[in-house]
């Protein structure tokens, strides 16, 4: 009988025990959130901010392909007035190239261009 009222008691205290380190436990908690309210709260109700993805840095961007060089090279000669050299700039592109179509129109656009200046000095 001795032996039970032991245990009884024994038990109660790791009750009261969990009971207690538990309360501590919520009571920290709740400590620590009202502490960070404001900021939590403030995060919450401000606007989001869209984050702009910056440019990739240049070691990631794909060298130019000698079609590229060329087409940006005959866009620059046409910008200066100078369809001969523009057209000899595209020569080198060729037709499995994905810029292809873009020297395509590059080409018929420095034609038109010599054609003008053609008539032009007439």
């Amino acid at each position: 009988m001795f032996g039970r009222v032991v245990v009884e008691v024994r038990e109660r205290w790791l009750r009261r025990g969990y009971a207690a380190a538990w309360t501590v436990l919520f009571a920290l908690g709740g400590l620590a959130v009202a502490s960070a309210w404001e900021p939590l709260v403030a995060g919450l109700v401000r606007s989001p901010v869209p984050a702009s993805p910056g440019a990739p840095p240049a070691s990631f961007a794909p060298a130019a392909t000698a079609g590229e060089r060329a087409v940006a090279e005959a866009r620059r000669l046409l910008d200066q007035g100078r369809p001969a050299e523009a057209l000899a700039a595209l020569v080198d592109v060729k037709p499995e190239e994905p810029v292809y179509p873009f020297s395509l129109q590059l080409r018929q656009e420095a034609r038109r261009a010599l054609e003008r200046a053609g008539r032009g000095a007439r």
